[in-house]
């Protein structure tokens, strides 16, 4: 890739990221118009998207922006872009970003910590997880648990995930257990694995049996049952306020665990756009060549029959990102989130 970044809001392609040897020509905010003299979203449709691989439509173009400069190493890609004063420009780059990073220092390159902690609008505890990386547990835990006596006084609370790919379910565990009342609970959903017998799918193969031939198609699926979480956390101790979760784009896996926990249980209403739709287990098998294929092994079913990795999580109010008010600095999704907080307050 060359060395630039893209974000969307909506089919609006937006650089997030770039060099600074080049943000002079190609601003922060700017919108990518065209590439190689092709429109943005027909370049996508024809060179970017047929090789993504993803489970909800959504996710699938999310991630065709997040890939959208890759290309052969050295090779050049051409773009059109409209600055943010609305002058056009077109710049050509190298894809050398990975051979030359040291040369390429990146404007933003901003590494956020797994978990910030603040208090906002005076009363409301902000807690913004952006990644449950199992290497992150201890400072995870270390950082919320530090923070709980101010959280603890404060009238309502706001979890934001976006951006948070997942990790670990350990990652959300700790906090989890001090905003749940139930003293033991499980994500609401049932699991099932592939069931495979080797005897069974040869006979299926020239078999009329049903049961036989679903061996010899390899959908045969068995009931998987995970241990009940125990939740020893006093109930004193515990964040029993009204709580409000943002969701959206890159919000996955573990990340996506959490959610079905917290609004399955109904402890929180979330707000924002709908999850990648990445739940599961992955099982990595090495291949020649140090490649490596990743296969999910576990499937989540809701109560109702539906799969969350058909839809993602699906926020209970849906708010969409304004690029407008991006622009300004200001963050619209956050701003209802606190709206909507305030209104569970005062139905204290």
């Amino acid at each position: 890739m060359p060395p630039i970044k893209a974000i969307n809001f909506g089919e609006k392609i937006i650089v997030s990221d770039i060099s600074q040897n080049i943000v002079d020509q190609i601003p922060v905010n700017s919108e990518i118009l065209k590439i190689n003299d092709i429109p943005v979203l027909a370049y996508i449709k024809d060179s970017v998207s047929p090789f993504i691989s993803a489970a909800t439509p959504h996710w699938k173009f999310d991630k065709s922006v997040i890939e959208l400069f890759y290309g052969k190493p050295q090779s050049k890609v051409n773009l059109t872009v409209k600055k943010p004063n609305g002058h056009l420009v077109k710049v050509s780059m190298v894809r050398n970003y990975y051979t030359n990073n040291a040369k390429e220092v990146m404007v933003v390159n901003k590494n956020l910590s797994p978990i910030n902690i603040e208090i906002i609008d005076g009363d409301i505890g902000y807690i913004q997880l952006s990644s449950f990386l199992g290497g992150y547990v201890d400072s995870i835990n270390s950082v919320f648990e530090s923070n709980l006596p101010k959280l603890r006084r404060c009238k309502g609370l706001v979890i934001d995930l976006r951006g948070n790919r997942g990790g670990s379910d350990q990652a959300w565990e700790r906090i989890a257990y001090h905003l749940i009342s139930q003293s033991e609970f499980d994500l609401p959903v049932k699991y099932f694995s592939r069931m495979h017998i080797a005897s069974y799918k040869n006979w299926g193969s020239n078999s009329t049996n049903p049961q036989l031939k679903e061996y010899y198609r390899g959908t045969v699926m068995e009931e998987i049952n995970h241990s009940l979480y125990v939740n020893t956390i006093d109930d004193t101790l515990k964040l029993h306020q009204p709580l409000v979760i943002i969701s959206g784009q890159h919000v996955a896996s573990a990340a996506e665990d959490f959610l079905l926990l917290m609004k399955g249980l109904g402890r929180a209403k979330v707000i924002g756009e709908p999850s990648v739709g990445c739940v599961g287990e992955p099982m990595f098998v090495p291949l020649p060549g140090d490649f490596e294929v990743m296969i999910c092994v576990k499937k989540y079913v809701n109560s109702d029959g539906t799969q969350p990795n058909d839809t993602g999580i699906v926020p209970d109010i849906k708010v969409i990102r304004d690029y407008d008010e991006y622009l300004k600095g200001n963050d619209n999704v956050l701003e209802s989130s606190v709206a909507e907080l305030k209104k569970l307050i005062h139905r204290l």
